[in-house]
């Protein structure tokens, strides 16, 4: 398992988790969320990449796709739900960097939320 984290809510403006990709070979790194909405609007998840032969600490926006116009890749979860996100992972990638903010009011929701590498070759 690359992290697991829990919070009582989401108090802080935002939470950020590093998932090591390392020599995996993992083209898929796999986020399940628990969420119980509070009285922030939603929960967003935004998602970027180290690469240690750049940087050890500088994380770099995704693109959900290949474009001219680069987009930081972020997911928005409105309700109480459970969610799975696949997100790609780049070849080169050393380690991918989730963070967890909200919108709206005051976040008093919970979340938990797990992530791994997906190794399926399929």
């Amino acid at each position: 398992m690359a992290f697991t984290a829990t919070t009582n809510s989401l108090k802080k403006s935002t939470l950020t988790f590093t998932g090591n990709i390392g020599r995996s070979g993992a083209k898929k790194f796999v986020y399940f969320i628990q969420y119980t909405k509070g009285d922030e609007t939603a929960a967003t998840l935004s998602i970027s990449f180290i690469k240690n032969s750049i940087s050890t600490t500088t994380a770099f926006a995704s693109s959900p796709v290949d474009t001219a116009a680069v987009a930081q890749q972020v997911f928005t979860i409105t309700g109480t739900q459970n969610v799975t996100i696949p997100v790609t992972v780049p070849m080169c990638a050393s380690a991918i960097v989730a963070i967890l903010a909200n919108t709206g009011s005051t976040a008093t929701g919970t979340i938990i939320i797990d992530g791994f590498p997906d190794l399926t070759t399929a």
